[in-house]
């Protein structure tokens, strides 16, 4: 799926997936025209992402959570 269908599902900017993306916290594929090509698992991720940052969660400890440094316990 293509980066405004993502952004519409949860009803936020395109601005914050990308910056999401900057921050290495999605890693998406690009197509052969180099269009940002997501996944359902990407979906899933940022769902996660979004839950995480309205608790008031930093970028750099979702980070952190993501490469297993941190526990969300």
């Amino acid at each position: 799926m293509k980066i405004g269908e993502l952004a519409e599902k949860p009803g936020i900017a395109r601005e914050n997936i990308r910056y999401y993306e900057s921050q290495n916290l999605l890693h998406v594929q690009r197509s052969s025209n180099g269009y940002r090509d997501y996944s359902e698992k990407d979906e899933k991720e940022l769902e996660r992402i979004i839950a995480l940052r309205k608790l008031n969660v930093s970028v750099k400890d979702i980070l952190s959570y993501q490469e297993g440094d941190l526990s969300l316990k």
